[in-house]
């Protein structure tokens, strides 16, 4: 099966010379998610949280969020099948 892992975010920046900058704090609206072709589910518990890392030469942040995979179902609040937790992470360069 195919399945990716995805987040999507704002965030403000600002240029330190040429180089951007992650603004301190600015990134929000953190919403993760898997798509593709497969049998798991996501679904996001919580905001996120993220990281700033400013070098001289680049800025990153590495964003993370936790949640739990369904594999089968779930009706009215229940699961039917697996429910396991997870966290998907990963980190964005500004360029």
């Amino acid at each position: 099966m195919l399945q990716f892992k995805r987040i999507t975010f704002d965030y403000k920046y600002y240029y330190a010379g040429k180089v951007k900058r992650f603004k301190s704090d600015s990134i929000t609206n953190i919403v993760s998610d898997i798509y593709g072709v497969s049998a798991w589910t996501w679904t996001q518990s919580g905001k996120g949280k993220s990281k700033i890392s400013n070098t001289p030469s680049a800025s990153s942040a590495t964003i993370e969020t936790d949640g739990f995979y369904t594999l089968g179902v779930t009706l009215n609040g229940f699961t039917i099948g697996a429910k396991l937790p997870g966290t998907i992470k990963s980190t964005y360069d500004l360029s």
